[in-house]
């Protein structure tokens, strides 16, 4: 009976030792589980930063290529419209340059009609004065 007694308290005793083992060895994967979610929610953050920073450096290039063409674009219109304006000035110029000949030349035939008008009119005074003298 006495045997008895202790194999049933040695049954229990290692029943229970058996249930703590099964309990920490629950409690030893329920905790690796919880480190594996953690990590994978630590690893899913970081893939997602990732993402969010590739997204980011995709956006501000993208920003940076319309700056770039749009001042690429405004350059050329501004170079465009100086070269249109250029061309106007010198069109302006040779149209001054054109009526300011056409002055001159106006000018010199009128000095020389007056020239020969007063040569005419000089030979003629040299005429009269020499039929007075004729006289």
């Amino acid at each position: 009976v006495v045997l008895e007694k202790g194999r049933l308290r040695l049954a229990k005793l290692e029943a229970k030792e058996i249930g703590r083992m099964k309990a920490v060895l629950k409690a030893n994967i329920e905790h690796k589980d919880l480190i594996d979610d953690l990590q994978g929610k630590q690893e899913d953050k970081v893939i997602k930063k990732q993402e969010g920073l590739e997204a980011l450096r995709d956006r501000v290039r993208t920003e940076r290529i319309k700056k770039t063409e749009g001042f690429r674009e405004r350059t050329s219109r501004m170079s465009a419209e100086k070269e249109e304006e250029t061309h106007a000035a010198a069109l302006r110029l040779q149209l001054k340059h054109e009526r300011a000949t056409a002055i001159v030349e106006e000018h010199q035939m009128s000095i020389q009609e007056r020239v020969r008008e007063k040569s005419l009119i000089d030979e003629l005074k040299a005429e009269r004065h020499a039929s007075k003298l004729a006289m």
